[in-house]
């Protein structure tokens, strides 16, 4: 998915925003869409912390009981399992702000100098 603003639409060197209606109704849906792509992959970040957590706590009791050698393996497998995926949602989860960052910048400056008005949830209308 491209996040960039189209060639249409563009600031110029002296903060001029210049661009279609079109351009920047996308501006404003690329930002919503992407805060949902970013709330969806902090709640995997949670999900996965925990059975990180989980694991770990199932990787002490092991080396305190030493439980079945089943259940070991389990565990071993999980803890770097999901370590790895924990990270790898860490990564994403910052790569998506900073282009969310950068969006809602570009936004920001767009109502800053632009009135918009909605006549429905659905429709944002350029005045």
């Amino acid at each position: 998915m491209n996040l960039e603003p189209s060639s249409k639409f563009s600031m110029n060197s002296n903060n001029e925003l210049k661009g279609t209606e079109q351009d920047i109704i996308q501006l404003v849906m690329r930002e919503q869409s992407l805060g949902r792509k970013l709330r969806h992959v902090k709640r995997s970040m949670i999900s996965f912390f925990v059975f990180f957590l989980m694991a770990g706590a199932g990787f002490a009791l092991d080396l305190i009981f030493e439980i079945n050698h089943f259940i070991t393996w389990v565990i071993y497998i999980a803890l770097p399992a999901t370590g790895i995926t924990f990270i790898s949602l860490t990564v994403v989860f910052v790569v998506l702000k900073k282009k969310q960052n950068k969006l809602t910048h570009i936004n920001t400056e767009i109502f800053n100098r632009y009135s918009f008005t909605s006549r429905n949830s659905n429709q944002v209308i350029f005045e």
